[in-house]
């Protein structure tokens, strides 16, 4: 009898323990609420892209509200950084903002970043030989702004300093898309 009572009991408890482990409705862990339209995160969808680079320079951030004149600014921004960094082919599309149940925006910059273009020639007008021999642009050096820039502001104290006058020196590029170079003209005026 008492065998009976222990195999009750046993019964019992394995019936209560399978009923407790019977498939139930998942649940899964709320998410941190945020506010409707906050902005929770910023990405770029694009190959090889300097991201910190690129985030460094945007006005919206996480945390912030949805803003689309302040996100169509940043796309302009950033497509000028890509430019400046060589990439004159660069497109960045209009973001896509997806909002979560909570109504919080995530934030994609679409990128086409394109090749790195390079210099194919280098000319320089209105400068004699010997100031001229200051641009150090060489053919097949990757473009970049700053120092186009560089070289613009150099021809121009170098003139000053041997001409004893102000020169003012405008940088001209002009990119061949197909090719993926750039023509770069100095003119001294």
């Amino acid at each position: 009898m008492r065998g009976l009572v222990v195999m009750a009991g046993m019964a019992g408890l394995a019936l209560g323990l399978a009923i407790r482990h019977f498939p139930v409705e998942a649940e899964a862990e709320p998410a941190r609420p945020g506010h409707a339209q906050e902005v929770r995160s910023i990405s770029f969808d694009g190959r090889s892209l300097p991201t910190a680079t690129l985030r460094a320079l945007l006005t919206t951030h996480v945390g912030d509200r949805v803003d689309y004149a302040r996100l169509g600014h940043d796309r302009l921004v950033l497509e000028d950084a890509l430019v400046a960094h060589g990439f004159y082919a660069a497109y960045v599309g209009t973001p896509r903002v997806v909002y979560d149940a909570d109504g919080a925006a995530f934030v994609t910059f679409p990128i086409m970043q394109g090749p790195q273009f390079r210099v194919r020639s280098v000319t320089v007008t209105g400068a004699n030989a010997d100031d001229a021999g200051i641009v150090t642009l060489t053919e097949g050096e990757v473009i970049r702004a700053e120092r186009v820039d560089q070289v613009r502001t150099a021809l121009a104290e170098r003139i000053a300093v041997r001409g004893g006058r102000q020169t003012e020196v405008v940088a001209t590029v002009r990119p061949d898309v197909a090719a993926a170079v750039v023509d770069v003209t100095l003119a001294a005026r």
